[in-house]
């Protein structure tokens, strides 16, 4: 005995798996991100302070997305440059605004890993004993995982110290 089973039902299925098949996809790999103060801990007006951002995506099988990162200067520090390999742009890197902002050009593959440095200038007229703390955040479009979409990372402080007399 066999039952007969409505087409209607079979297109309703259909659909129902078709719209589960038609998911956004996301990038799977997982991306480290870290910001390393290299110059010392202390600076005096006028001093240049050197950062680096290490930026890696540990999968060897799939992307990590596409790749942006910002980093917002305390006031007291002014941008000086901004060196990143081939493949990323600059969108803003200048004296006039904190605002730091690097994108890669590409999606940012599995298995790459790249460093950046960031050159800022201790301005003038900054009180001695001013301690100065810089983040910055490395994000990820379409993650895998909203756990894997911002990173953020904080450098060591630097403490701004008491100007020489030039003489």
């Amino acid at each position: 005995m066999y039952k007969k089973i409505p087409l209607m039902c079979l297109g309703a299925c259909g659909a129902g798996i078709l719209l589960l098949s038609s998911q956004a996809a996301y990038a799977s790999g997982t991306q480290t991100f870290s910001k390393e103060l290299l110059s010392a801990t202390t600076a005096k007006t006028g001093e240049t302070v050197q950062y680096r951002f290490k930026l890696a995506c540990s999968s060897l099988t799939s992307d990590c997305g596409n790749l942006t990162i910002t980093d917002t200067l305390p006031v007291e520090l002014e941008a000086v440059s901004c060196v990143v390999p081939t493949g990323f742009t600059v969108t803003s890197c200048a004296p006039e605004n904190p605002d730091i902002t690097i994108t890669k050009n590409d999606v940012f593959n599995g298995g790459d890993n790249f460093v950046i440095t960031v050159n800022a200038r201790v301005k003038f007229g900054v009180v001695s004993g001013t301690v100065l703390a810089n983040t910055a955040t490395a994000v990820i479009t379409d993650p895998d995982t909203p756990e894997n979409g911002s990173f953020i990372s904080t450098a060591n402080t630097v403490t701004v110290g008491s100007a020489s007399a030039n003489w």
